[in-house]
């Protein structure tokens, strides 16, 4: 009888164990085994889901998601297209980690080079961008650095711009959950990180994408994995359903299937709990603020007509909004600056604001318009 209790409070602590090394993290029953993780709304912003969603850890290829943000942008500034020719210096010959065999004096086209680097990962591909962008891999970094800065990427430091294991190069699901909701803006991103199997060299070269969720999740619009020794398995993904996007970073898995399995579950928890809502809000409805010291006595304002809030499931008429806008302001006003804003909550939680702006300029009241205001005033009287 004693060996058989001793058996039984053996086996409970082992459970007990068991539990505590398994279960590290729950929202509504949502496991999460990764040591870091953040679900993010893609829209605005808004955490859903965190847990030690500020840990430094090494991103591994989650890294490139920034090059491929810097690569995008400088097409949108027009300093290169995707038609264009790059060529491959020196530098590629001595690429470690996942590449597509580019060779020193090669010429490939900044499609087949993103393409390369949203669905094979390739290092080789990121480092031609890079100095053909900026000269070198380091003048690129130091621009990846201040993206970062300029995103409030706080717990981010970039060492190179493809992820491979380097003391100091790290990041946070936190940040990078806010660099990929930040590239969502590109539309034409996800051209290229929902490619499941693709080629380049004019179809010489086959290409097959890690993202295993694009196969075995609805709606998986992207983004990247990214795994190494110290990192671990990774993953930044996201997912559209009926116009609701969410973006769900994991750090530090085991294995691959552990990463896809926690993302699937904050996905799974996020549209399960949350819905995109949209409130019409015309702007022709505000009262104009007036104005002092100038020749005009008011201005009229403007706000987004449409306002999209996200909400947990069943609260959507707890909402209230409440406009924040002064009824007198000084001169100079310029268009488009914010003049006051819309608070949408419930209760006291502030769900998100929206700002509300001038709809043009107006001047200060000169000595010279004063003197010839009054004198009309005078004569009309």
């Amino acid at each position: 009888m004693v060996s058989a209790k001793k058996t039984a409070v053996v086996f409970l602590i082992f459970q007990l164990m068991f539990l505590q090394t398994t279960i590290v993290a729950r929202a509504d029953d949502t496991e999460i085994k990764a040591p870091s993780a953040v679900l993010m709304d893609g829209l605005t912003g808004k955490i859903l889901f965190e847990k030690n969603s500020h840990d430094k850890r090494p991103c591994a290829s989650l890294t490139k998601i920034m090059t491929l943000y810097l690569i995008f942008e400088a097409i949108e500034n027009g300093k290169i297209t995707a038609q264009d020719m790059l060529v491959a210096g020196d530098y590629v010959s001595s690429v470690e980690g996942a590449h597509v065999w580019i060779k020193p004096g090669e010429s490939l086209s900044v499609n087949d080079l993103i393409k390369s680097i949203a669905v094979a990962s390739a290092n080789d591909a990121s480092l031609v961008l890079a100095y053909n962008l900026c000269g070198s891999e380091k003048k690129f970094v130091l621009q990846m650095q201040e993206k970062a800065r300029e995103i409030g990427m706080k717990d981010t430091t970039f060492k190179n711009c493809n992820g491979i294991e380097q003391e100091g190069h790290v990041s946070s699901a936190h940040d990078i959950a806010l660099l990929s909701k930040k590239i969502l803006q590109y539309k034409e991103v996800f051209d290229y990180t929902s490619i499941w199997m693709d080629s380049i060299r004019e179809g010489k070269t086959q290409i097959v994408n890690t993202n295993k969720m694009l196969k075995n999740y609805n709606g998986t619009t992207g983004l990247k994995t990214g795994t190494t020794d110290e990192a671990g398995s990774c993953i930044a993904a996201s997912v559209t359903r009926e116009n609701f996007t969410l973006v769900a970073v994991v750090l530090g898995c085991k294995t691959g299937v552990e990463r896809f399995d926690d993302a699937t579950k904050l996905f799974d928890y996020g549209f399960s709990n949350y819905k995109l809502v949209s409130i019409d809000f015309p702007p022709e409805s505000l009262p104009p603020v007036n104005i002092t010291g100038a020749a005009e006595s008011k201005v009229q304002v403007d706000t987004r007509s449409e306002q999209e809030i996200i909400v947990k499931k069943g609260e959507e008429k707890k909402i209230k909004s409440e406009i924040i806008l002064p009824k007198e302001m000084n001169a100079p006003i310029k268009a488009g600056q914010k003049l006051g804003k819309i608070v949408h909550k419930i209760g006291d939680n502030v769900l998100t604001e929206y700002p509300i702006t001038a709809t043009k300029n107006v001047g200060e009241l000169s000595f010279t318009l004063a003197f010839l205001l009054l004198l009309r005033n005078f004569v009309s009287m």
